[in-house]
């Protein structure tokens, strides 16, 4: 019985090889050569990738390419397979470091032969144990944790030393923390709890996949492998338009090159004509290059520029001071100085209607209502916040005497005057509109003798300067005169 399943399966192996070689006969000489390689090596590798990419290009014309295929054929499928009753065994676990609470110099073995029960008290390491072989060999949940030992800190990393017996010799291998787990370890298979889960609580599909199926599951791969290494090639083949320098990005030629991929070669060749104008402009460009200091040129012009920017600084700082912003300003502080003028000369009025003393209302007896209100305040003589109040009112603060009715209604005048503050809000109006006229009379447009350079430049530049100055003055002078009449107070 062993012999006829023995048989029966390398016949169906012969079978699915002899198939894939039928149908390939059809195929190109790349694809036949491709399932050689990966019936006798199985694997590919970048040399195999790079020479079948050739034969590719010689199959669609590439004369260069001195390789030839060697198409698959009857000699290059295997007459036999070898079917071994060999697989990896675990032998033992030994000298966990850093491991849960496992003594490092444990040492858990496993029989060669049959079943192998490990048992004992809560806390003796089972499902540490456990726990390393989930992590290293294959299990449903490999991302599991390895505690650290808790009981005894340590710095040293994990580790865990395993041997194993594969084709009838034994293996060593020891795992570190934040290492791979050795590829052999992956053919031994941890059934827990999670693997279980699988077939009670959820759908685990499985398949059948005979051998010679998996040639073309690689052959697919290849043929991707081969498209890669194919389209790197063509990308270094494509030509890429040159990028004009960003100072020609607004010409007419570089609007013109942006669209050349869809221009006749007619049109191409009408455009790149060196015209009258573009000889005459190559000889001006020669001739400033073969100048006998061309850098000076350079220097020279660079410095023109830099005054040609400051005297347009300069004029520009000139009609900023008539626009309509500054104009609109003027025309504010006029207003304000009327409506705060009008308030003052109320103010000034009722005050003057009591006076009887010398000077009242002005900067010294301002002192000395400042210093009547603090003194009132610290002494208790008011009400802490007002003056004057109810009790200041009785009595004055500084001397003491009683305040009779003339008295307490001067007072009364005076502090509205001073919370009022008109004549401070005049006094900055008017010294806002002083800075105004001081502006005005330091303006100063530059001579014409400054600006000679610009004559050699500028067609009719000494009529246009003297239209400009003659305008500048006029509405200087103007504007001089309204802030004058603001003021005129001042003056009297």
């Amino acid at each position: 019985m062993q012999n006829i399943k023995y048989n029966l399966k390398t016949n169906t192996i012969m079978s699915i090889y002899q198939d894939i070689l039928n149908w390939s006969q059809s195929r190109q000489l790349f694809i036949q050569d491709a399932l050689r390689r990966l019936i006798t090596s199985t694997v590919l590798t970048q040399t195999d990738i790079d020479e079948l990419v050739q034969l590719v290009k010689k199959e669609c014309g590439d004369t260069s390419v001195a390789l030839n295929a060697i198409p698959l054929d009857n000699t290059h499928i295997p007459t036999t397979t070898v079917i071994s009753g060999n697989y990896p065994k675990l032998i033992s676990l030994s000298n966990p470091i850093n491991i849960s609470a496992l003594h490092n110099q444990g040492n858990l073995q496993f029989s060669s032969l049959g079943l192998t029960v490990v048992y004992g008290k809560n806390g003796s390491g089972k499902s540490s144990y456990s726990r390393i072989l989930r992590k290293l060999c294959w299990s449903r949940n490999p991302s599991v944790e390895l505690k650290k030992n808790v009981f005894n800190p340590s710095p040293s990393l994990q580790k865990v030393d395993f041997v194993l017996e594969n084709n009838s010799s034994n293996l060593t291998f020891s795992w570190t923390e934040s290492s791979p787990s050795d590829p052999i370890l992956h053919s031994i298979f941890v059934f827990d709890n999670d693997c279980g889960d699988i077939y009670i609580n959820n759908e685990n599909p499985t398949e059948y996949k005979p051998v010679g199926i998996d040639v073309l599951e690689k052959l697919i791969i290849t043929f991707g492998n081969i498209s890669q290494t194919l389209g790197s090639s063509i990308v270094s083949y494509n030509t890429q338009k040159p990028i004009l320098p960003q100072n020609l990005a607004q010409t007419n030629i570089a609007q013109w090159y942006g669209t050349i991929e869809n221009l006749q070669r007619t049109d191409v060749d009408s455009q790149i004509q060196f015209n009258q104008t573009n000889i005459d402009r190559k000889r001006e460009l020669t001739n400033l290059t073969a100048a006998q200091n061309p850098q000076q040129n350079v220097t020279n012009l660079t410095n023109q520029r830099t005054r040609i920017n400051g005297y347009i600084h300069q004029i520009a700082q000139i009609e900023a001071l008539f626009n309509e912003q500054n104009i609109n300003e003027l025309i504010a502080n006029r207003n304000t100085f009327e409506s705060v003028n009008g308030a003052y000369q109320i103010a000034t009025t009722e005050l003057q209607s009591i006076n009887t003393l010398e000077g009242f209302g002005t900067n010294p007896w301002r002192t000395l209502w400042e210093t009547a209100k603090n003194y009132a305040h610290s002494s208790n003589l008011s009400d802490g916040q007002n003056f004057p109040s109810l009790v200041s009112l009785e009595k004055c603060v500084l001397c003491q005497q009683e305040l009779d009715e003339n008295a307490q209604q001067r007072l009364t005048t005076f502090s509205r005057f001073v919370l009022n503050d008109v004549s401070t809000q005049l006094n900055s109006i008017n010294t806002a509109i002083q800075e105004k006229i001081n502006v005005y009379n330091s303006l100063i447009v530059p001579p014409i003798e400054n600006l000679t350079e610009l004559e050699q430049l500028i067609p009719n530049f000494r009529g246009n300067y003297n239209e400009f100055y003659d305008s500048v003055a006029i509405l200087r002078n103007s504007i001089i005169a309204y802030c004058l009449f603001l003021c005129r107070w001042l003056f009297r």
